[in-house]
């Protein structure tokens, strides 16, 4: 005969480890992989960190998607999960280097980021700058490139950034995604 009573509801299951918080790097060791890259590199880790973008929407970002707002800041305009796309205001310094860039890079490519063959930096390759950047800063636990995402909210909201700017700057379709900050 079966049993009356389903004995598996009465056990607790032990809630699963966020990670969240292991994801999210100080701002120490942001500026230390910023202070130990240079050029394209030091820009592709400031812009994963300064506009908390994907590393996939960084990656296909065009020099048509970044516009000057006129006092030294610029907007930068990225196409995310879906096709969606939002607009993030990125500091004077990083805009700087932007168009700095800009001008080192006579190339046909409209992307921003371009590899040694002249087509859009791959995701493998941005992943690559990451971790040599975390290399050089000795950050001891694995790095990746989400995780200067996790940190530019994280950081934000100490700052004092309201949650639902956060949240349609990283692209969040919901408010409880970004309240794990």
């Amino acid at each position: 005969e079966g049993m009356e009573r389903n004995t598996g509801t009465m056990l607790k299951v032990p809630k699963q480890h966020d990670g969240l918080a292991d994801r999210i790097l100080t701002e120490a060791d942001v500026q230390k992989m910023l202070a130990l890259s240079t050029g394209r590199d030091h820009l592709v880790v400031r812009l994963l960190y300064n506009s908390g973008c994907r590393i996939a929407e960084l990656c296909k970002l065009r020099w048509i998607d970044i516009t000057d707002e006129g006092t030294g800041t610029a907007y930068v305009t990225v196409t995310g999960k879906r096709e969606k796309t939002r607009t993030v205001r990125i500091s004077a310094e990083t805009a700087r280097l932007l168009r700095a860039l800009r001008l080192d890079t006579l190339t046909v490519s409209e992307y921003v980021f371009v590899s040694r063959n002249k087509k859009a930096l791959s995701p493998v390759q941005a992943w690559r700058i990451v971790k040599a950047a975390a290399k050089r800063a000795k950050i001891e636990k694995p790095v990746s490139p989400h995780f200067l995402r996790h940190s530019h909210a994280s950081h934000a909201i100490e700052k004092g950034m309201k949650v639902t700017t956060v949240r349609d700057t990283l692209g969040h379709s919901s408010i409880a995604v970004t309240d794990r900050y």
